[in-house]
């Protein structure tokens, strides 16, 4: 089994600013999955303990997981 590429920080520019991502990737992509997290005035950040943990999911069956 192949090691998962490192997860890579991105920066999504929009009309209202930009919005910062993580994206983890495995060597052969077989989808896209998007991991949204808790909103951010509530607590959320992109390293939510369940964001990342469904995001890992999806990275070790075979998506490129945004979150």
């Amino acid at each position: 089994m192949s090691r998962p590429l490192p997860t890579e920080p991105a920066l999504l520019r929009g009309p209202a600013g930009h919005i910062e991502a993580l994206i983890d990737a495995p060597e052969a992509v077989r989808g896209i999955a998007l991991v949204c997290h808790p909103h951010p005035l509530f607590g959320g950040a992109n390293t939510n303990k369940v964001a990342h943990t469904l995001a890992r999911a999806y990275r070790d069956l075979g998506y490129a997981v945004i979150r």
